[in-house]
Parts: structure tokens; C-alpha cells; sequence
């Protein structure tokens, strides 16, 4: 293998594609709450063009954010997001709190959102797993804790959905045949996550040579 492709230090593989940058834009955007609050703001609200008011000034707001997080890719492009966009501007310790907020809340809070809805959804077919499923009740200083079965299937849902998430998928332009070598190649050695990363960042970078 040449020198130069020894020597060449690890990067983030750039193997999305504009379907893949939509999925994710779509995935980001459209969460549980559009099926979980529906029904709450049409009980408030008191007629149902409000509801679709509402909908359409939550678009607009979404598609500014959306404009805003564009034109700041381009401006400071770099691995990181929103953190790294708040590194440029005020300096590391604001990215590090936005990036422990995430870590304890946003992302805990949004992970732990999907399990509810699942929970709410998966009870109107499993009556077991149901929020009106009481499984017991206790009395703690005076407050009321109980126990149901959507509880419990929301929390076997977020291991389901952590794993998920970390499944390692094969690059478009990684052949599944190139994908199987790969992984053979690495998979009874020490780090093997590691040098299968390093192994299609390499691929990647001798097919750009050769394009």
C-alpha cells in the first residue's frame, strides 16, 4: 500500500448523499410530538383552522432555523454542528455546556419522547403494554407513584432504539461485496470498529484518486 495512504491521519468519511442529508433533515424535524399533541391542540384550540395556523407558523419558524443552519455550514464548515458553530462564535465553554445540555437533556429528552409515543401507540395493540395498564402503586411522601406497562415498555424501547442507532451501516459507495472483505478482514482484530473506519476512509480516498 502507498506511503502516503499509511501516513494519512483519520477523517469523517463524506459518504452522505442528498437522500441521506433528507432523511436526516426529515428525521430531525418530524418527531412524536406530531402525533402525541394533535389531539391536546385541537381540544384547546377553539376552532380547528387554528390548529392548521399553528402548524404552518411552526413550518415557517422550522424552515428559518433550517436557512439559518444552512448558511452556517457553509460559513464555518467543520465536524461538530451546532457545537462547533458555537465554539467559532463564543468560545469553548458555551459549546462545552450546549454540548453536556444535550448529552443530560435534549437528546436524553427527545430519546425518551419516541419511547413514549411507541409506548402509547404500541398500547392500543398490545393492551398489556397500555398507559392505563396499572401494574402497581405505591405512596411515596404523599405523592402517588404507579407503575404501568406503557411505562415499561417506553424504557425497553430506548435500548432498542440506542442500538439501533449504532449498528455500523456500509458507505453507498462501499460495493457489498468490498463491504463483507472489509469486515472480515478486521473483525477478530483488537479495535476492529477502528480499522474498519480507517479501512473505507483509505477506499474512499484511493477511489477519489482514481476518479
Amino acid at each position: 500500500m502507498p506511503a502516503q495512504l499509511e501516513d494519512r491521519s483519520p477523517e469523517l468519511v463524506r459518504g452522505l448523499g442528498m437522500w441521506d442529508g433528507v432523511l436526516l433533515v426529515v428525521g430531525s424535524v418530524i418527531g412524536t410530538g406530531v402525533f402525541i399533541t394533535g389531539g391536546d391542540m385541537a381540544r384547546v384550540l377553539p376552532h380547528g383552522g387554528l390548529l392548521l395556523l399553528a402548524w404552518l407558523v411552526g413550518g415557517l419558524l422550522t424552515l428559518a432555523g433550517a436557512l439559518t443552519y444552512a448558511e452556517l455550514g457553509v460559513m464555518l464548515p467543520g465536524a461538530g454542528g451546532i457545537f462547533h458553530f458555537l465554539k467559532e462564535a463564543y468560545g469553548p465553554f458555551p459549546a462545552f455546556l450546549y454540548g453536556w445540555s444535550c448529552f443530560l437533556v435534549v437528546f436524553s429528552g427527545g430519546i425518551a419522547a419516541i419511547a413514549v409515543g411507541f409506548a402509547e401507540y404500541l398500547g392500543a395493540f398490545v393492551p398489556a403494554c397500555s398507559t392505563t395498564n396499572i401494574l402497581c402503586r405505591v405512596s411515596v411522601a404523599g405523592f402517588d407513584w404507579q407503575l404501568s406497562g406503557g411505562q415499561l415498555a417506553a424504557v425497553a424501547a430506548i435500548p432498542g432504539k440506542t442500538v439501533s442507532g449504532t449498528v455500523k451501516q456500509r458507505p453507498d459507495y462501499v460495493s457489498e461485496i468490498e463491504w463483507q472483505v472489509l469486515q472480515n478482514v478486521t473483525k477478530n482484530q483488537p479495535d476492529s470498529d477502528k480499522k474498519l473506519t480507517d479501512l473505507v476512509n483509505k477506499m474512499l480516498f484511493i477511489k477519489k484518486k482514481q476518479a
